[in-house]
């Protein structure tokens, strides 16, 4: 019976056993009974055989028990199993080691830290003394419940008792590597420094945990001094090691330094080593690098896997390469891979990028009816290229049909569709695009608000795009500098400066410095209205508050102090602006150059002391 791993025939034979002339089962008899049960998961079955165990006379013993709560802690039952542990005094069983430290493990992995640490705490008072499985087993437990502290507070406990409770390798890890996953990675480095400093040298579990840690924490610097170290010192490092830094510094676009450590490995690379090279050659657009690393990878043996293809596809689309990237897709199918999203939707949106939008939805038709997943991602790429194309109305009807198969278009393939009306002069269906958008739930946010603001202002509807604003801020969503530009914009092209020149000042008032958009819409629209002292208060406020011009707003100046008279302003503007790096356009310096010609008498223009503090 006890080499059985049949639990029903183990207890025919059991049950056939008991009932023969002159044979009575004993405690040993149902201990490789309920052994045999617990081994092959049939815990449930335990309670009876124990009930029968006690009904027949016989008296549990310590194995009984071990086995009756390694069962229960296994299936998941740890506080069922301290009930067997209680029971123990009642058959005058003393507790040992093994079963705290089973004990514990299973009150932790069930979600009871608090209970597991009480048992802990309370060892000593059943007379068995924690031993270093215990401890790792409570300090194991404490950091995956996330209480690091106590922890934390536990190795010093070992380490002032010492001796078999001193902490080993394994202590030290399980603390290295749970302050690492919380992000606390100059702890964790300071636990190895302890380790070392007690005469535990790290392995390369230790050594891996750390570099990985580092490199995410952006200090790849201090990882590759850990490998330099590893090299001289031990431990040796393993491919986990190498990969973790060519994926740090492939992030930190280091990407030939990174192939410079594969050639330096002194270990065989693997398929993650190639993949990470592939990827980082790839964003980097250095396609022909990406395509050495692959051929070294056919010659290492290594076979690609659809990660690798997909790298390949990505990085072909974003050099604009698609139509090679749409032959390798068909190739990987060819060869009996199964292409994923993430592959399928670079060559949608690099199809859509290059203007093949008609091949991009007809890709995206193709998988559908392949039953291939499609995503978000690739039908907002053809939202995008069909607005880009000019044909807003088939992009309105690509979002028809994400929300008809029940997916949720994001926010901003709305916003993509709202600025494609705009730019198609729709602005009523822009404004019913809105109101759709908020029937569905969604919240707008300030690019949405600002797309629609902007198209009001541009179709002359000054007074809803002030509304909108108005509305904007009561939502929560607070105008920014491309709002504020918008309404000045809009407001002066209505012929409203006063009321742009305003909103400024309010602005100001509100220590919102207006940006170069704002100032230059302003003094345009007071140039436009033949007000130049204003316009050039308005630059000497725009100065004072250290705004550097743009190439447009020194054009305007030029041009309107050109046609106002004031050559000789607009000359220095001019010299100015060459000073600065802009180049003028032809019709500038035809307009100052015909002014200069047209004026027998250049006159400085004395502005008035005006200040604009005064006006806000």
């Amino acid at each position: 019976m006890r080499r059985s791993s049949r639990p029903d025939l183990a207890i025919q034979f059991f049950d056939w056993a008991g009932e023969q002339d002159g044979y009575k089962h004993d405690v040993h008899s149902y201990n490789h009974l309920l052994d045999i049960l617990v081994k092959s998961g049939h815990h449930f079955r335990t309670g009876k055989v124990y009930k029968d165990l006690l009904h027949s006379g016989c008296s549990p013993n310590l194995v009984t028990f071990k086995i009756l709560i390694r069962g229960n802690c296994k299936a998941g039952q740890a506080m069922r199993a301290l009930e067997f542990l209680r029971a123990l005094d009642e058959f005058s069983v003393a507790p040992d080691v093994y079963i705290f430290n089973v004990l514990i493990h299973g009150l932790f992995k069930d979600g009871n830290p608090d209970q597991a640490v009480k048992l802990f705490e309370n060892m000593e008072s059943s007379r068995v003394k924690p031993e270093i499985v215990t401890y790792n087993t409570v300090i194991s437990g404490l950091c995956k419940s996330g209480n690091l502290e106590k922890a934390r507070e536990l190795l010093e406990e070992m380490i002032r008792k010492g001796g078999k409770s001193a902490p080993d390798i394994v202590t030290y890890n399980t603390l290295i590597n749970a302050f690492y996953r919380a992000s606390r990675i100059r702890e964790a480095c300071a636990f190895r420094e302890k380790m070392k400093a007690a005469g535990i040298n790290p392995d390369v579990l230790t050594c891996n945990i750390l570099v990985s840690g580092i490199c995410k924490d952006g200090d790849v610097e201090e990882a590759l001094e850990i490998l330099d170290g590893m090299k001289l010192a031990g431990p040796v490092p393993d491919v986990i090691t190498y990969n973790s830094i060519i994926h740090a510094l492939c992030v930190a676009g280091k990407v030939v330094e990174a192939a410079e450590i594969l050639k330096t490995m002194s270990c065989s690379p693997d398929l993650v080593t190639f993949n990470t090279l592939l990827d980082g050659f790839c964003k980097a657009g250095m396609l022909p690098r990406a395509l050495e690393v692959l051929e070294e990878m056919c010659r290492e043996n290594i076979l690609p896997d659809v990660i690798t293809y997909t790298i390949l596809v990505n990085g072909l689309c974003r050099v604009g390469q698609v139509q090679v990237a749409f032959y390798l897709l068909e190739e990987i199918v060819r060869q009996g891979y199964i292409p994923d999203v993430i592959a399928y939707t670079s060559l949608v949106d690099g199809l859509c990028k290059s203007g093949e939008i008609e091949e991009a939805h007809k890709l995206v038709k193709e998988m559908s009816v392949r039953g291939c997943r499609t995503g978000v991602v690739m039908y907002s790429s053809l939202v995008s290229g069909y607005c880009r194309a000019g044909n807003v109305h088939k992009a309105r009807e690509i979002l028809a049909e994400m929300v008809s198969i029940n997916m949720v278009p994001p926010l901003f393939t709305y916003n993509i569709v709202l600025g494609g009306l705009i730019k198609d002069g729709s602005i009523s269906k822009a404004v019913s695009l809105i109101s759709d958008l908020v029937a569905r739930g969604y919240v707008p946010d300030v690019v949405t608000y600002n797309t629609l603001i902007d198209g009001l202002c541009k179709a002359n509807r000054v007074r809803e795009a002030c509304d909108l604003a108005d509305e904007m801020a009561s939502r929560g969503c607070f105008p920014n500098d491309v709002t504020l530009g918008s309404v000045v914009f809009g407001l002066c092209r209505v012929g409203r400066v006063d009321d742009a020149w305003s909103l400024v000042v309010e602005m100001s008032r509100k220590r919102h410095a207006p940006n170069v958009v704002v100032y230059t819409s302003l003094i345009d629209g007071l140039c436009k209205s033949d007000r130049m002292d204003d316009a050039c208060m308005v630059l000497d406020a725009m100065r004072g508050q250290g705004v550097a011009l743009d190439d447009f707003a020194y054009r305007k100046l030029i041009v309107s102090m050109s046609h106002g008279g004031r050559v000789a302003e607009a000359m220095a503007m001019y010299d100015e602006m060459v000073a600065r790096g802009f180049l003028p356009d032809g019709s500038t310096s035809k307009t100052l150059e015909e002014a200069a010609m047209s004026n027998s008498v250049f006159e400085w223009t004395n502005l008035e002391e005006n200040a604009w503090s005064d006006r806000v």
